[in-house]
């Protein structure tokens, strides 16, 4: 967990990219290992009852989909800052990485941390909504942030939304 900090840490100013260990952090082959790490397979995951590895992978790539900022092409009511050239490089290549493990990121989803049943003001809670699932709901609000079209494609393909509505309804 600590070390998904300093990642995080790292990549705390948003469409800079001129510091070279945060260029490396965006670099594909290391985009693609995180993302091996937090979804790469799917049967490892779903026999832990508490990942060890995958909940905070999550956390890093979803701050590097927010680190990259959302595209604002054509879009002149916006409060965000101008993006500075090279940053769409950087946006495509996490972005493509994230829509090619989009199956194993909905797949998340059903992985239940606990099944007791836990008793709230408003009633009974089962299984326990968890802190992965809430992770992944997090991700792909994101990723529908950054590039919605592409994004919404995606979730409708691999039955995200649903999924989302299911454990909210």
């Amino acid at each position: 967990v600590r070390a998904a900090e300093v990642l995080c840490g790292i990549n705390t100013d948003i469409y800079q990219f001129t510091n070279p260990v945060k260029q490396k952090l965006y670099a594909k082959e290391n985009i693609e290992r995180l993302c091996n790490c937090a979804f790469g397979n799917a049967d490892r995951i779903m026999a832990f009852i508490h990942p060890p590895v995958h909940v905070p992978a999550i956390m890093v790539f979803t701050n590097l989909l927010v680190g990259v900022g959302r595209c604002i092409e054509g879009d002149e009511d916006t409060d965000e800052p101008e993006q500075p050239a090279g940053v769409e490089a950087f946006r495509s290549t996490v972005f493509q990485v994230a829509l090619s493990y989009s199956k194993q990121i909905v797949t998340l989803l059903d992985v239940v941390e606990d099944d007791r049943a836990y008793e709230m003001p408003y009633g009974i809670v089962r299984p326990a909504f968890g802190i992965a699932r809430l992770r992944v709901v997090e991700l792909l609000r994101v990723l529908l942030w950054i590039a919605a079209a592409e994004a919404e494609e995606a979730m409708i393909a691999s039955n995200a939304i649903p999924k989302c509505l299911e454990m909210f309804l």
